[in-house]
């Protein structure tokens, strides 16, 4: 695979990751490599096991399990966009009339927040790390 197609595009506004958020992965798994084809791949993340599904080689979206930190949230699939400085789009979007729902996390790989907009619609701020994509 050639550098440049490895590399994320990360221009800002980009719809760039989709994750799903279930209470049955082991269900969830079934129905999308069944319904797709997508491969499972299982991560390690510590504390929980992050569920990759990838189209042929492609990481296709994302997967975790509903935990007690997340309250009464019902499954969902939720959309990363990105953004170039978290911190000044989680600002911009409180301004907005957003709320946050998770405040900003930092990963090895970026950091992300997820805002509800003012509608009631749940999205992730995605700011890409240094790692990302090499």
């Amino acid at each position: 695979m050639s550098e440049e197609k490895n590399k994320e595009d990360r221009t800002p506004g980009k719809i760039c990751w989709h994750e799903l958020i279930t209470g049955d992965t082991e269900g969830s798994k079934a129905f999308y490599s069944g319904l797709f084809g997508w491969a499972i791949e299982e991560m390690d993340m510590g504390p929980m096991k992050y569920t990759m599904f990838n189209n042929g080689d492609e990481p296709q979206s994302g997967m975790i399990q509903i935990t007690d930190e997340m309250g009464d949230v019902p499954p969902h699939w939720l959309t990363y966009i990105t953004v170039e400085d978290i911190a000044a789009s989680v600002a911009k979007a409180k301004q907005l009339g957003a709320k946050l729902s998770k405040d900003v996390t930092e990963l090895p790989m970026g950091k992300f927040a997820i805002v509800v907009d003012p509608g009631g619609a749940r999205f992730a701020l995605w700011e890409y790390g240094e790692c990302a994509g090499e």
